[in-house]
C-alpha cells in the first residue's frame, strides 16, 4: 500500500512540476487562454498558397503593416493551430510561447495574443 502512494505522490509531483515549469508565467486557463507556440510568420513575402483562408483577402501591404502568425497549441490530446495577428510593438521569434486566446481561422476569425511568454531558464 506504501508503494501505490508513493507513485502516487511521485505523479502529483511530475504534474505540478510541469505546470510550472513557467515561474512566474500563468496563463489565464480559467477564461479560455492557451499557451501558444509560433509555427510561421506571414508577411508580404509569403506565397499565396502558404496564406490561410483568414488572410485571404489581405494585401501585401496589410501584411507588411499588421503581423501575422501561425500558432500551435495542444487541448487535451489533440494539437491545433490558429491564426492570430501580434500586438502593436510586439515581435516573436519562431518557436516563442505566447498567452494566446483562440478564435476559429476557418470561420474568418483571428486568434488573439495577450503577451508573450517569458523563455524558459
Amino acid at each position: 500500500m506504501k508503494s501505490v502512494h508513493t507513485a502516487l505522490a511521485l505523479l502529483i509531483c511530475s504534474a505540478v512540476a510541469g505546470c510550472a515549469a513557467y515561474p512566474g508565467a500563468p496563463v489565464d486557463w480559467q477564461h479560455g487562454a492557451k499557451r501558444g507556440t509560433v509555427a510561421e510568420i506571414y508577411d508580404a513575402n509569403t506565397p499565396p498558397d502558404r496564406i490561410p483562408a483568414c488572410l485571404a483577402g489581405s494585401s501585401p501591404a496589410d501584411l507588411t503593416q499588421h503581423h501575422y502568425v501561425r500558432l500551435s497549441y495542444h487541448h487535451v490530446r489533440a494539437m491545433h493551430t490558429e491564426v492570430a495577428e501580434l500586438p502593436p510593438g510586439v515581435s516573436v521569434q519562431m518557436g516563442e510561447m505566447v498567452e494566446l486566446w483562440p478564435a476559429d481561422c476557418a470561420k474568418g476569425a483571428l486568434s488573439r495574443i495577450t503577451r508573450v511568454m517569458p523563455a524558459v531558464p
